[in-house]
């Protein structure tokens, strides 16, 4: 396989497989729920080959080294993973938003729809045939 596509589908599994800054509670770096289930997905769903984790590197290495430590733990209290689990930092930042925030785009959305509703009757009758 050429050289080029591998290194593609690599840093394409790389993004798939990254936990960024939402993932992890900014006081605690431990993983929210979102966090767990990222992760989760990656290590029950994600083909054999690519069930790596990544981590957003944080703003200084001890806050990298608790992200990957809370990853490390949370896998091996799962019973889904039998493995021991391949945790990366990586420099690819996440580009995601809080699911609080989609969420209110999404709800904010529905709820100021206008109803469906059809045109007022005109009153006269739109037949195609007319006298002459």
């Amino acid at each position: 396989m050429n050289n080029a596509y591998s290194a593609m589908i690599a840093n394409g599994w790389r993004r798939q497989n990254l936990l960024g800054d939402y993932h992890f509670d900014p006081d605690t770096n431990e993983l929210t729920k979102a966090g767990k289930l990222k992760a989760k997905w990656v290590l029950t769903q994600a083909p054999q080959d690519y069930r790596s984790i990544y981590v957003q590197r944080g703003e200084d290495e001890s806050t990298t080294a608790s992200r990957i430590a809370a990853v490390h733990s949370w896998a091996s209290n799962q019973s889904s993973v039998s493995e021991p689990v391949m945790v990366n930092d990586t420099h690819i930042v996440s580009e995601g938003h809080p699911a609080g925030a989609v969420d209110n785009v999404f709800v904010g959305f529905q709820t100021n729809q206008p109803a469906p509703i059809l045109p007022a009757a005109s009153g006269s009758g739109s037949s195609s045939s007319t006298t002459q």
